[in-house]
């Protein structure tokens, strides 16, 4: 799987990765096979590892750092390339980062996005309200649990990407499904199926439950999620 892991423009909280911080995660990625986490949740199982990295300049002038990762499918590919494990293959894979289709992927996505300046007040806001600070110390991102759909939980990623959606979870079977917050309507499936039923259910809770759409919705303007 080929992505861009991460870029110095400005984020939906109007914050940036400095380009040191891209090159010193490019040097970790030559070190050890960097894990993939599901939902950014550290405690999650991991999607797979970043095997080979590469920091290339956009057509803007922005850094952006393009990563490999192997899905680990099955054990053996998990027992092959393990999380945390030394990487002795980040040259082989270099041949296999294509630039170029990724940044078309970017144009892609990009298309009608407008960057909405924030005042100081309003970037220390987002900030607060979009992280959390652990026992250790560090400060990661949190997420966040709007309501739940009998056994599904709707929640809503803060800096999470475009369209504006939330995602259904069902942990009991195994499903992550994005819908779109404008529509209602089924964007994609991450992980299991999902059933039409499934879709049909969703529909109507918010259609008879009016406040927990307000909810979302609010909750979504609060992360800075354009609906």
């Amino acid at each position: 799987m080929l992505m861009i892991a991460s870029t110095t423009h400005k984020d939906l909280h109007g914050m940036r990765m400095a380009r040191q911080a891209l090159e010193g995660f490019e040097k970790s990625i030559r070190k050890k096979y960097y894990p993939l986490q599901y939902n950014h949740d550290d405690s999650g199982a991991k999607i797979g590892v970043i095997v080979s990295a590469k920091l290339f300049v956009m057509p803007d002038g922005e850094t952006a750092l393009a990563a490999l990762v192997i899905k680990h499918s099955d054990k053996e590919i998990a027992q092959r390339f393990p999380s945390g494990g030394n990487n002795s293959v980040f040259m082989n894979f270099q041949e296999l980062i294509d630039v170029n289709a990724l940044m078309i992927a970017h144009d892609i996505k990009m298309e009608g996005y407008v960057e909405v300046e924030q005042s100081l007040e309003e970037k220390l806001e987002s900030f607060m309200q979009s992280h959390i600070v652990m026992p250790d110390g560090q400060i990661r991102t949190n997420k966040y649990l709007v309501t739940k759909i009998k056994e599904f939980r709707v929640e809503i990623y803060p800096k999470d990407h475009r369209p504006a959606h939330f995602h259904l979870i069902s942990k009991k079977r195994n499903i992550d499904a994005r819908f779109s917050i404008e529509t209602l309507n089924k964007i994609s499936v991450k992980q299991g199926k999902i059933s039409s039923g499934d879709e049909r259910l969703v529909k109507l809770f918010f259609k008879t439950h009016p406040d927990e759409l307000t909810k979302l919705k609010k909750e979504a303007k609060r992360l800075q999620l354009e609906v």
